[in-house]
């Protein structure tokens, strides 16, 4: 979840600042020149439950994809984060909680989508 999303322009160089949060904390990441890469990460962020929560409420066919949806979005932010430790916008220990977090959830959806 983006609890804080700030888009700046500061000399025509593009700088967004971000903060996720989960329950094992928060980590605070800047991007420079690259405002798509904080976007993606909110958008597939909030997928995550949403899809969760929605997936939840239907039946049949339609549960499974909402799952599927939130294990992709999960696979989507494990990603963004990964990029954003490489490219040094954040310490990769600082990232590691919320990474963690984006892989339980995606076995999470794995698990609801492929029963025993």
């Amino acid at each position: 979840m983006i609890v804080y999303f700030d888009q700046s322009d500061p000399a025509n160089n593009s700088i967004v600042n971000t903060i996720v949060a989960d329950a094992s904390g928060s980590i605070q990441a800047t991007w420079f020149n690259q405002p798509y890469l904080a976007k993606q990460l909110k958008q597939a962020g909030t997928s995550v439950p949403s899809n969760f929560s929605e997936g939840a409420q239907r039946n049949g066919q339609d549960r499974l994809q909402h799952y599927r949806i939130s294990g992709g979005s999960a696979a989507e932010v494990h990603t963004q984060l990964r990029v954003a430790v490489a490219w040094r916008y954040v310490s990769a220990e600082r990232a590691a909680k919320s990474i963690d977090l984006a892989d339980r959830a995606a076995a999470l959806a794995w698990r609801l989508t492929h029963p025993r």
